[in-house]
């Protein structure tokens, strides 16, 4: 009965813990996304980011003529900074917020199954069971995915784009990753008996 008592215990924790990550997860792509629209709405003056003297730097070169001719090159700031990344507003960013909405819906699907109910000491049908299995394939194929679909959004959104700052993906993949962690930790947790 005291074995019972940690079991029940521990099952509260984990998933104390796994709403914990989740958060966490959500958090730290909101605080992402904010600082990157707070960045990308500053004046280009204040540049509170420090953008600036990277965003769309261009390269002219200059011939020094003296004893011998040599080529240097000078680097400036063209553009101001609300016009990085070529995004027209944050609808266009709206895009990175769709692997995390994909994890949201592999926690519903993955932790709506009883694992009991496709054992085989289960009392429910064959049919209803190979339905169950497939639900629970689609949970893991939506939290996989959604860990693809965040890293290919960050490459191709972000890191192909010059003038672009990358953190936007960033925080998508590791708020994906934190969503698919806290759905198996509570899944983990629901697994103990």
């Amino acid at each position: 009965q005291i074995r019972q008592k940690m079991n029940e215990g521990q099952k509260k924790f984990m998933s104390l813990f796994s709403g914990f990550i989740f958060g966490i997860g959500w958090l730290v792509f909101i605080d992402g996304i904010a600082n990157y629209q707070r960045c990308f709405n500053a004046d280009s003056k204040s540049d509170p980011c420090g953008w600036a003297n990277w965003a769309n730097a261009t390269t002219t070169p200059s011939v020094v003529i003296g004893n011998s001719s040599s080529i240097s090159t000078t680097t400036t700031a063209t553009v101001s900074v609300g016009t990085l990344g070529n995004f027209n507003s944050f609808s266009d960013l709206s895009i990175v917020a769709l692997p995390g909405f994909l994890a949201l819906i592999s926690i519903f699907l993955v932790n709506t199954v009883e694992v009991k109910d496709i054992g085989s000491e289960s009392e429910k049908s064959p049919g209803a069971q190979a339905f169950l299995k497939v639900w629970l394939f689609l949970g893991f194929l939506f939290s996989f995915g959604a860990i693809a679909a965040s890293i290919a959004i960050c490459v191709v959104k972000f890191a192909n784009n010059s003038h672009a700052k990358i953190e936007p993906g960033v925080m998508s993949i590791v708020q994906t990753v934190l969503i698919v962690i806290s759905s198996f930790v509570l899944l983990f947790a629901r697994l103990q008996a």
